[in-house]
């Protein structure tokens, strides 16, 4: 069994993939300044011997070795995500986002680590060129978030003689544990929480532009099959679906969902589209399907299913 290293793993994607890694009989510590991490995220996680918690930041470069010593890789997931976050703080999103990145990275080769696994983003296409967008297209992130990946990305194939780096381009995760309660919450948490609470929501412009949403399970998955797969060594890959979803439909998907809960939806409204708000973002998944056994599985429909009863179980219990 391996002993693996995730910083952020507190978070909503953090911590399924500790759980995952958990079940699997391997060793995990968990690094987490809990910024937005959460205890109750790791609970269970926590039960089990094999999981240890560092509650520190990703710049403590002292605690962070301590940890990464005889580890398989670090799975890096810490980050201010976001994009309102990083407007409004830049200086602050950069110290986080990209100079601890080059901390992990140090600390990662002072211990002699051999991979470390990079959490970057749809983020950094900016406007595609293309949909769906490839690995090889050109980056133009328009915002301080994406263009904080982009530059951690450049630092990842510059250490790439020292440490394996693999870099994977989320696009829209969702699933249980995302928080609902921010209002920079991902849009299927924020429309669930509006719906069970009766409130209306907000489409931002026509609501035909369209996201990749891949379900949490599923991009988990794909970090341990084909990330932590010795066959892997560096490169850049998507992580979606490749299917695109406009907020139309994602929105008449989730009302007939909840109707069918005996939850019963509020209309929603539309409003004055965002500035800069990037019109179609959907994944080419072919590099990691052709290098890989890895699919994504689950349909927008179940996992919403999923996600829904989460909610409503958090509902119930508060």
């Amino acid at each position: 069994m391996g002993k693996y290293v995730i910083t952020g793993g507190a978070g909503f994607i953090g911590s399924h993939l500790a759980d995952y890694l958990i079940c699997q009989g391997h060793e995990v510590v968990i690094i987490d300044n809990f910024y937005t991490g959460k205890h109750k995220n790791i609970h269970y996680a926590l039960i089990n011997k094999n999981c240890k918690l560092e509650p520190t930041s990703i710049l403590d470069s002292e605690k962070c070795m301590w940890h990464m010593v005889g580890a398989d890789a670090v799975i890096h997931l810490a980050a201010i995500v976001n994009v309102m976050d990083c407007e409004q703080k830049p200086d602050y999103s950069k110290i986080i986002n990209v100079d601890g990145f080059y901390n992990i990275l140090g600390c990662a080769e002072a211990c002699n680590v051999k991979k470390v696994i990079l959490a970057s983003s749809a983020a950094v296409y900016g406007e595609p060129e293309n949909t769906p967008s490839k690995e090889g297209d050109l980056t133009r992130p328009i915002s301080n978030y994406g263009k904080n990946k982009e530059t951690c990305e450049h630092l990842a194939r510059n250490f790439n003689e020292r440490v394996e780096v693999i870099i994977y381009r989320f696009f829209n995760v969702y699933g249980p544990r995302q928080d609902a309660s921010s209002p920079y919450s991902g849009v299927i948490s924020k429309f669930i929480n509006q719906m069970l609470n009766k409130e209306e929501s907000t489409i931002f412009g026509n609501g035909e532009q369209t996201r990749d949403f891949i379900y949490v399970g599923d991009l988990v998955k794909a970090i341990i099959q084909h990330g932590l797969s010795e066959e892997t060594k560096t490169g850049v890959y998507n992580l979606g679906t490749g299917k695109g979803t406009s907020i139309n439909k994602l929105y008449e998907t989730l009302a007939f969902l909840m109707s069918k809960h005996g939850s019963m939806s509020v209309q929603c409204s539309y409003s004055q589209e965002r500035p800069a708000e990037i019109k179609h973002s959907v994944a080419d998944i072919k590099k990691i399907c052709c290098n890989s056994s890895w699919r994504s599985y689950i349909t927008l429909e179940n996992g919403l299913k999923k996600t829904i009863d989460y909610y409503k179980e958090l509902k119930n219990e508060s």
